[in-house]
């Protein structure tokens, strides 16, 4: 895999689902509909759907051929994959065109709750900047220069570039950081369970891809495919290394005997609740419908857990705007306390 592959935006998935599958249901040949979505779309997308185009015609299905392109996302391969083995690819791209469109209304949800905090943030590195800047080109009456009030050592045009420079350097690293965990380099996602541990924050991140989990296996077993392969398919939709090395574990424990609930089980990374309902379905013999039920129910309740993420960094961002202000309000007013100070200490009657 590419680190610098571009990848399908979740806006360009929802819009490729919607024509795509429209046009099965209306009986269009699969090729035909290919070579129409070779000319939709960003170029990275014609040009991933020629190679596409390509394979199917080598004799894969759509699922396979996506699946070795890493411009599509994983669980767009994984449940198309899940619709060429039952004939329902249709199905499979109407499920996908409504997962996609909802992940891209969360998305942009979560843009709109962070916007203003954001232009606060920008409002507030502004004001730090222009006092930075009028620090070094102002001259005091008594001549010289003006004293660093803030205390960083930081003053005039140079002061602000050097700032900006730092500020730059933060940015960086957290661009860094996102690009390798979405990327995966080093296998950096193996520290995924971390993350679930902490309170409210994981639980949501959690749900968000436990949510493709269960879509991806919903499909799989209303077509019918055996647990193995629609196991397989759930832990490839994730788009998650830490599920994905699961897949040894669960071909070898469902081959020893194992049901669906305890294989997942078995794993631990699953929560209780979600392999008990899969263990009542089970039971009941309604693993389909119940699977259905549950992606549904996950469906839910990752938007929920989007938008409780937009608040969260929303929140997190203007405590950090309102810190970074009242800092520099504090530190200059210990400097003017500090100067005053200084001021009347020959005029103090002595003891």
């Amino acid at each position: 895999m590419s680190l610098f592959t571009p990848r399908m935006k979740l806006r360009d998935a929802a819009a490729f689902c919607d024509r795509f599958g429209r046009g099965l249901r209306a009986g269009v040949d699969v090729l035909r509909m290919l070579d129409n979505e070779s000319r939709q779309g960003p170029p990275a997308q014609r040009r991933a759907v020629g190679r596409v185009i390509d394979r199917v015609r080598a004799g894969q299905e759509v699922g396979e051929a996506m699946t070795g392109d890493d411009y599509f996302p994983p669980t767009l391969a994984a449940i198309l994959s899940a619709g060429d083995e039952s004939g329902k690819v249709d199905r499979a791209l109407a499920l996908l065109a409504t997962h996609y469109q909802s992940r891209y209304d969360a998305q942009r949800e979560f843009i709109r709750k962070i916007t203003f905090p954001v232009l606060q943030l920008v409002a507030g590195i502004g004001v730090i900047s222009l006092l930075i800047y009028v620090l070094g080109v102002i001259t005091p009456m008594s001549g010289g220069k003006m004293p660093d009030i803030l205390g960083f050592g930081l003053t005039g045009p140079t002061g602000v570039l050097k700032f900006w420079g730092f500020l730059a350097l933060i940015a960086a690293f957290g661009v860094a950081a996102f690009f390798v965990w979405t990327r995966n380099v080093g296998g950096v996602q193996n520290i995924t369970p971390l993350f679930y541990t902490i309170p409210k924050l994981g639980r949501s991140i959690q749900t968000i891809t436990l949510s493709k989990f269960c879509t991806a296996m919903a499909l799989a077993f209303e077509a019918g495919l055996d647990p193995i392969k629609s196991i397989r398919m759930g832990l490839n939709a994730t788009g998650s290394r830490y599920y994905r090395t699961c897949h040894d574990e669960v071909e070898t424990s469902i081959r020893g005997g194992d049901d669906l609930a305890g294989t997942l089980r078995k794993t631990h990374v699953f929560p209780d609740e979600l392999t008990g309902a899969i263990e009542a379905a089970e039971l009941s013999g309604t693993s389909a419908e119940s699977l259905n039920y549950l992606a549904a129910e996950y469906e839910r309740r990752a938007v929920d857990a989007v938008a409780f993420l937009a608040t969260t960094a929303s929140v997190l961002v203007r405590v950090l705007v309102m810190g970074v202000l009242i800092f520099m309000i504090f530190r200059v007013a210990m400097f003017y306390l500090g100067t005053i100070s200084g001021a009347m200490e020959p005029i103090l009657p002595r003891r």
